[in-house]
């Protein structure tokens, strides 16, 4: 059965949020505590109907990178710093979208539509990108529910010379210990590597 998300859901999904409604959630955590993107993600849920989702990938990759700081370094960020660079990079990239968008290249016709997993069970989309000059790579991560509901994210920069096969790859790792660590089961993984996802069927 070809089960895609509906156009409410989607529009509902793209509604945005106030930022002190963002401030609000933060400064309910401890200074000195790591939030996983989830806590964060559920708390936004409930205090902000209205979200802006680029304001929200940005924040929950603020929020990672603050965990694995606190993790690997023992160094955490106040709430109002995570916010302040939020908000830096959400200008940063409108900017660049407005830019763009001046540009003479032509819009895609058609944008490919996310497809729910079956019920109860968890969708693990994942992407890599390969820095050639720079000699490294990144890997990023997005676990949906069946309804669209995002359970986590991750964002990482990896110092490895990897080929985008590889990157991919490694992408997926990151995405199943992700979900382990949010305690996620039943999970299916998608890509864009039909090689790396056939391996794993």
């Amino acid at each position: 059965m070809d089960v895609r998300i509906p156009l409410k859901m989607n529009e509902k999904l793209l509604e945005e949020f106030r930022e002190e409604e963002i401030r609000f959630a933060l400064n309910e955590m401890h200074p000195t505590k790591s939030p996983g993107p989830d806590e964060v993600y559920w708390k936004l849920r409930e205090e902000a109907p209205n979200i802006d989702w680029n304001v929200f990938a940005f924040l929950a990759w603020n929020i990672w990178n603050n965990r694995n700081h606190l993790r690997h370094e023992g160094k955490c960020k106040t709430a109002k710093t995570i916010v302040s660079d939020t908000n830096r990079f959400v200008e940063e990239f409108r900017q660049g979208i407005t830019s763009t968008n001046h540009t003479s290249r032509p819009r895609p016709k058609a944008v490919a539509q996310w497809r729910p997993p079956e019920f109860g069970w968890y969708k693990i989309n994942v992407d890599g990108a390969v820095f050639k000059d720079a000699g490294n790579c990144g890997v990023g991560v997005i676990i949906r529910n069946e309804e669209g509901s995002l359970m986590g994210v991750m964002s990482k920069k990896l110092s490895l010379h990897l080929g985008a096969l590889e990157v991919v790859a490694k992408a997926t790792d990151e995405g199943i210990c992700l979900a382990k660590d949010l305690g996620l089961k039943d999970v299916v993984i998608e890509g864009d590597v039909k090689v790396v996802m056939s391996a794993l069927a």
